[in-house]
This record gives C-alpha cells, structure tokens and sequence, in this order.
C-alpha cells in the first residue's frame, strides 16, 4: 500500500529551472528526507510521485488482454505497460531526474509516475566510490581535473570509507531474478490480437468480412485481377454529320457503347475552374449549362480536327470523343447488351465508385488526350494550363495517354487581332514544364510509362507524391489512395468507411509493391502529426533503402496494421536492475580478490590478540600482544587502508559479457552520471558506456584521432599504342605479358568514428556558449541553445512540454553499451524490430494503449544489427503510426497538493 507524506500549509520546492544535469540526478536517501513522495512498502520502486494528470473515464468500461490471454476490465485508461515476468498489465513508473520528478506537483505535464534514478552497483563498489561522492560529477572521473580542496575531500573521505568497508564485510549483493535470461533481451508478452478489418488471408477474416469479399472478385486469385477493368466507356460521343444553310458542319450525339464497339475515340480533359458543370440537383446560376455546351462545342471542334479527315460515312465508320462532364451519368448503367437502364441506391453508389477505376482504363482505350484550357468567354489567361494542372486527375490524363503528344487548346478572351483559341501539340516528355509546378518529379511518372520504367516501389511513391501536390475534391477520406489504385494493377474494392491510411493499406496487402508497407513503418516523420502520405523519413532514408524483416499481414482499425515476423524487447523503465556482467579473471584481480577476501578477518586477528594479551605487566613482553601488534599494523596500512583502491580495481577494467537490457530515464542525464549509477564510477579515459554514434536524429560523432593507411596505386599496360584490355585478355596478353607497375606508393588519412553527447557545444555554439557565461556571471547560468543539435537548456525546456507534445528520453542498451537521446511524446515501452537500413536495424519505439491492446509508434531508433539477434520473436502484434491523443482526454487530479519548500544545492550549467 502506498503513503503519501503529509505537507502542511501552502508550500512548494525550489527546483530551479536549469539545474546542473550532474546534480540533477540526486540520491534515493535526498529525496526520502525532503519529503513530496508517494511510498509503497512491498513493491518497487518505492518511492515515486504521484502524476497530477490523469486519463478522463471512458464512456463504457474496456477490456483488455494481458500477455497470458487473460481478460482484464477497466473503466479509465492509465499509463501502463505488459509486465514481461508476470504478464498482467502493470501500472508505467518511469526513472527521472530530480528537477522532472518534481513537476508533478509544480507543473503537471505527464500521466506516468515518475521516480528517482536508482543506483544499483554493488555495496562494496559505491563504498569505495564514498570518498569521491562530495566531488561534482562532471569532473568526477578525471582526476587531473580535481583541485586542493577535492584532494582533502577524499582524503577526509577515506577513513570512513574505509570503516564501512570493514562493517560490509559479510555483506553481500543479491542476483538478478532468475526469469530473466541473461543472454537475452526481456521479452514482450503480447496476446491482444482482434479479428482485423480486413487480413490479407481471407480465411482469417471475420465471416462477415470474408462473406463480403466473396461477394466481390475472389480475394488473392486470378479473378482479382479483373476487379473494376473497365474494357470500354459507357457513354461515347459520337461525330455526326449534319447539313446546315447548305454547307456542312459536325456535332456530336451521346449514345451508349455496345459490345461490339470498337469505334477510335479521344478523350476531352478539362478543369472544373474554366467550366462549371452543373449536376443534375443544381438550379439558379450554378446551374446554368452555359459551360456545359460551350465546353461540347470546344470538345465537338477539337475531335473533328484530330481525326481529320473523317471518313465520308461516320455511320459506317464512326469517330468519338470522350469527356467526363457527360459520358458518366451517375444514374445510367449500360448493360451487356449495350440498352441504358437507370439505377439508385447501392447500384448508383457501386456505380460511382467502378467510376473513379474506369477513368485510368479510358484514358489507356483513348487514341488521344486533348486538354482543355481557359474558356473563350472569360479573359485570357496565359497560366490556364497550370490553372488545368493543378488537379489531381491531370496526373492519370497524361501519364497514361496513348503517343509521344499531348494536344492543347488555348482559350480565353482578348481583343483583336489576337487569336481567341491557340492549338499546339507539347511533347509528354516536356509537359510538365508547362503544366505542373512538380516537373521533376511527375516527369519521372511520365519515363515510367514511356522508356524509363521505375521499379514497383518506386513508382507508389512517386505517384503518391505527385497525387500529394495537386488539388483534389475529396468525397470520401480516400479518394487520393484510390486515384492512386488506377495506376496499378490489382484494384481491391472501394470502401467509404476507410480512411486514407485504411485505403492504402488495402491496396498495399494484394498488390506486388516490394512489401511498401512493411518499409512504411519503419520511416521516421520530421513531426508526430506530419501526413504519412509524405513518407518522409528523418534520417533522410527512402523506402527502397528499407529492407523489411517483418510481414503486414492485415489491416486493424483506428489506422492500425496487424505485423507478424517481428522480434521485440521490453524497455525497463522503473528502476535499474543489476546487470550481470563478465571480466577476464586477471592475475592482478585475483590477487586483490584475495586481499579483499582475507585482510579484514587477519585485521579483526590482530585486534584480538592485542585484546587478549594486553595485559598491564607483561603487554610489552608478551609474543602475542607483540603478534597482534604486527598483524594489526601490517594488515592496516597494507591491506585496510587500500582495500577502495582494491576495489577499483576489482570492478574495473573492460567488460568481457554484458547482459542485454534496456533501460529508459525520462530527460537529459550526462552519461557519466548513467555509468556511475549502473557500474559505478570509472575513469575518463577508461570509460565503457558511450554515447551512440548513429541511433537516433539527435546522436552526434566526429573524426577520432588520425590514422595513417599505406596505398599502393598501380599502372596497367593500357596505353593508346596497345590494343585495349578485353582484346589483351582475349590474346592470353594478360598471362604472358608483363604484371601491373606500382606507380605509386603513399599514405592516406583514415579516422575512426568518435561519439560525441548530443548536447555538447558544436563550432556554431560558441557565441551562444558566450552568452551564456555572461549569464551565468549575472546569475542566470546554464541557459544556451543551438540550431542545429539539442542543448542542456533545450533539453530541460522540452521536458517541461505540455501532455501530448515532444519530450526528451534517454534509451541506454547494455549488450551494446550504448546510450542514446530522442524525443517521443511518451515513454516507449517495447522495441519492435521492422527492418535493415544503412547495416542498422530499424527499431520502432512503442508505448502501448490499454484501452485498444495497441503499440503505437513514438519513435524509430537505429540499433545494430546483432541486438536483434538477443531479442525473442514476437507473434503477431497490432501497430499503429499515432497514438490519438486530445487535450480533453486528460485533466488534473484530485490528489493534487502542494510541496514543500526546501533550499536545494542545485547549480546551473
């Protein structure tokens, strides 16, 4: 059961704002004396601060599932994690420093627990490391940086050091829990798996899933591949030859297409913006069909010219336009017979969407594309093109258009002489620069269906990045994704109760794209909220750069995808556990081990034998007082008064084996101060936890120290008086003849990565790093910032962020010993594993929602590629991109109290 302590009165500490990071990580016993905690007697942490935020009640109660299959039901959600010991769902306590622990109380910002950072080397270690306690952190480790008065404070130190030394004698540090395999990562236990909104197998659907989808082509089969092929219009506008006031003129007349008809027919595009076309429901001005007919007029004119001549009997050998502003009447289907019929309800609303596919297959049957631009009843307008090509149909239009051409006609009034219509025919391969401001990548698009064919991967996201930059009237939330469907091959049916990530994800699941969404999920977004159609990725990666070790096997609901194959690990938030580690078992080490061992029982020897034989008459006589005496002395000055130095020596040294593990801490903590609490304190130059060089965005490295490489570059016989190289080979020349020459022998400069913290000053930092000694010389110290890598002070700031905005954690990996800095919203809980980039592994970063049984995406770390070896594989888990989060979905708590004001011994940066 937890207690809270009590405080009186209306009172608050006083942490500063930009406290000294080394000082911001105080000890387990500063915060127990100062009070503001929340204490629970029988589980751990113990000590820890209550959140003053917490999550608002859900409508209805929810249920979730462990990682043992067990059902459990809450009606509020909380910040929780899957215990990998037990497997029940456990409340998230997440290790920070002082200065963060304390905003629960001075400036609520998070729902999670937050406790003090736990020391868990062993006894006798940070005994040893009593003397150097008093010295600050950033300059613990190096001694040739300590000055007099450090000097005496270890040497003040020492005796008493020495003292517990002697009184820890027969204690002795606990294992590990035995559940835990050393040689692996925690595992993840995840049995929360629900029946998908659509799988990629049909017989793991739901049956009211999988009785819909046999309704429709045969999920995965042959037949699939037919779905929505539109093989000819519906409507075509056919050229008819009329005689007017004795000459002859050509108009047009829509009648459906039957199955027998094979007439040649162009296709009329046009952009909404120069003609409005009024629907069938429109009256009053909107409604007017003024642009209706001028646009059939232009449409009529345009047609005869390009198959001019025409054939003397069009009955017998027909010509047509196409254009959509008539030839798809929303409630007229032709059937196989080629008779109109009319439809309603759920035949008009499958109708339309057969439509939005049927476009794509126009376009292909269409012997040409005319383009439409300007109206010749408003002003001229020389960018009427651009004015056409900002929609997002305009795309499909051209890129699959029949020919090397596009024609263009030029509308728009102006005065005389000039022309009111200009007709050119523009190269497809130069049309972007005149119609869309994406020319260099929409003329890729172009290549692809012409010479230059893109790989399946590569032209989904080309294609979706031009659909990206042009307008488009949406009716339902994926209607881009379904503009995109026909470009490809397999069309899965239209659902208007997708959302866009839905929609694409469905056309991912049949579709040969080189696994697009399994490579989709391991990008990196420059921000939380970007749109995910941008595939924008921060460490500047592209999908093809991805190698997928995982399956999308289905889609979830609430944009969420079913993943199978992944390997996972838990992150360990709480509190540091000990790590078990191996050393070589040196000469040098066994012989301190020995003197550790054995010197404090020959110490406690000698003080017997002195208080045995300390008698007044004969003390000085007797051999074995004068026996004490010398063991005493002996073992004191030789064995005792060493025995931390022993110790440093006993812990020290590089580590052979480390257990896997990964730890979290909430904010910036100098890596020292995470070395000192995990394996005790160790030098500078000796140090074993680093930084990483590349895991996150925010991880830095520079060139180490230079190291000289010989090359030898060498002349082969390849002169212009010589046949070339193939022939010479061909002529056995290479065999016979004489060896290359070494030209040239030299040295190169070659230099090895050297990680560098996140927030140290970089070149551009110094006139800040300026400012801020000024500052600190007024009294406002620590407090600098850069615009290109994170500082201490943009590192507090960001802590301090409202619920639901960006936060800064720290991620340290043992097995590789490693730390690295990143933000993310919340605390990820779990690593999932997705894929290869650049010879890393692309590790998604998860909390997890206990309201859905849902990991959602919070980061994306790089790791090396063997960690994923120490990680168990995972069933099959739910993962979504973002976590919904609103700012009515928490609110203050009622607990909230003050804290109490205390002085405390911060310093600034």
């Amino acid at each position: 059961m937890a207690a809270t302590q009590p405080q009186p009165g209306n009172r608050h500490y006083d942490v500063p704002d930009y406290p000294n990071p080394h000082q911001d990580v105080s000890s387990w016993w500063s915060f127990f004396f100062t009070g503001g905690y929340s204490f629970r007697w029988w589980s751990s942490p113990h000590l820890y601060f209550r959140p003053s935020l917490e999550y608002v009640p859900t409508p209805a109660p929810f249920t979730v599932i462990d990682g043992l299959g067990r059902e459990e039901t809450f009606d509020k959600p909380f910040d929780s994690y899957l215990d990998p010991f037990t497997g029940k769902i456990d409340t998230l306590y997440v290790q920070a420093p002082e200065s963060i622990c304390r905003l629960s109380s001075t400036r609520p910002n998070a729902t999670w627990k937050r406790t003090p950072i736990r020391n868990v080397t062993p006894v006798l270690l940070r005994i040893a490391n009593l003397p150097f306690r008093p010295i600050p952190g950033e300059r613990r480790g190096d001694a040739s940086k300590y000055t007099a008065e450090d000097w005496v404070v270890v040497i003040s130190m020492w005796i008493p050091a020495v003292a517990a030394f002697l009184l820890s004698w027969m204690l002795w540090d606990s294992d590990p829990p035995p559940a835990k395999d050393k040689t692996k990562y925690l595992p993840i236990m995840y049995k929360g798996l629900r029946y998908p909104r659509m799988a990629r197998n049909l017989l793991e659907n739901s049956p009211q899933v999988a009785q819909r989808l046999k309704g429709h082509a045969a999920w995965n089969t042959p037949a699939a591949l037919s779905t929505y092929r539109t093989f000819r219009p519906r409507f075509l506008n056919y050229l008819v030859e009329i005689e007017r006031d004795g000459r002859t003129v050509y108009e047009y007349e829509r009648r459906p297409v039957g199955p027998n008809d094979l007439t040649p027919f162009v296709m009329v595009c046009y952009s909404s913006a120069h003609y409005h076309i009024p629907n069938r429901s429109e009256s009053g001005p909107e409604g007017n069909a003024g642009d209706l007919e001028i646009l059939l007029a232009v449409a009529t004119k345009a047609a005869v010219q390009h198959f001019s001549p025409l054939p003397s009997d069009l009955r017998q050998h027909p010509r047509a336009f196409w254009i959509a502003a008539n030839c798809m009447p929303p409630d007229e289907d032709v059937d196989e017979n080629g008779k109109v019929r009319l439809v309603q309800g759920f035949e008009r609303e499958t109708l339309a969407n057969q439509d939005t596919y049927s476009i794509s297959d126009i376009i292909r049957a269409a012997k040409h594309v005319i383009v439409v631009a300007g109206n010749a009843t408003r002003p001229w307008d020389d960018g009427a093109l651009r004015v056409w090509g900002q929609r997002v149909w305009t795309l499909p239009e051209i890129v699959l258009s029949k020919g090397e051409t596009v024609t263009v006609w030029h509308y728009g009034d102006r005065p005389a002489p000039l022309k009111k219509c200009i007709v050119s025919e523009i190269p497809k391969a130069l049309f972007p620069v005149y119609a869309w401001e994406d020319r260099l990548t929409s003329r890729q698009l172009i290549e692809h269906y012409s010479n230059l064919h893109l790989s399946r991967l590569e032209l989904v996201k080309i294609a979706l990045e031009c659909l990206m930059s042009r307008k488009f009237r949406s009716l339902h939330p994926g209607d881009r994704v379904y503009v995109l469907m026909g470009l490809l091959r397999i069309r899965p049916p239209i659902d208007k109760t997708d959302s866009a990530f839905q929609a694409f994800a469905r056309l991912s699941l049949p579709q040969d794209s080189d696994r697009l969404m399994e490579r989709l999920i391991c990008l990196l977004p420059y921000t939380p909220d970007q749109n995910w159609e941008l595939m924008t990725d921060q460490y500047m990666a592209s999908l093809w750069d991805i190698y997928p070790d995982t399956q999308v096997c289905a889609i979830g609901e609430n944009d969420t995808v079913i993943v199978d194959g992944a390997k996972g690990a838990q992150i360990q938030w709480s509190e540091f556990t000990t790590v078990r580690t191996m050393r070589n078992y040196t000469l040098k080490r066994a012989v301190y081990l020995f003197l550790l061992t054995w010197s404090p029982l020959l110490f406690f020897t000698g003080i017997i034998l002195v208080a045995v034989y300390s008698t007044p008459s004969a003390a000085v006589a007797n051999p074995g007082y004068s026996t004490g005496v010398a063991i005493l002395v002996i073992s004191l000055f030789f064995f005792i008064l060493p025995a931390p130095y022993f110790l440093w020596h006993l812990y020290s040294g590089k580590l052979w084996e480390v257990e896997p593990c990964f730890f979290g801490i909430e904010g910036y903590v100098p890596i020292e101060a995470i070395e000192e609490r995990l394996f005790g304190t160790c030098p500078t130059q000796a140090r074993r936890l680093r930084w990483s060089a590349w895991g996150s965005p925010l991880s830095r490295h520079k060139q180490g120290r230079v190291i000289h490489e010989r090359t030898v570059k060498y002349r082969y016989h390849d002169n212009d008086d010589q046949a070339p190289l193939l022939q010479q080979q061909q002529q056995h020349y290479y065999y016979h003849g004489p060896p290359p020459a070494a030209v040239d022998v030299a040295a190169i400069d070659t230099y090895p990565v050297e990680t560098i913290d996140p927030t140290s000053p970089c070149t551009a930092c110094e006139h800040s790093a300026a400012a801020a000694a000024a500052a600190a010389a007024a009294g406002a110290p620590g407090r600098y910032y850069c615009q290109y890598h994170p500082t201490v002070a943009s590192c507090q700031d960001m802590s301090r962020s409202a619920m639901g905005q960006m936060k800064v954690f720290t991620l340290i990996d043992t097995f590789n010993m490693t730390a690295t800095l990143f933000y993310a919203e919340r605390p990820p809980t779990v690593l999932v594993v997705g894929g290869s980039e650049g010879g890393m592994k692309r590790a998604i970063a998860c909390s997890f929602d206990i309201t859905t049984g849902t990991f959602y995406r919070e980061t994306v770390l790089r790791i090396p590629s063997q960690s994923a070896d120490r990680m168990e594989g995972l069933p099959r888990v739910r993962l979504g991109l973002r976590r919904p989060f609103l700012e009515t979905d928490v609110r203050q708590t009622a607990q909230t109290m003050p804290m109490v004001q205390t002085n405390h011994p911060h310093n600034g940066v």
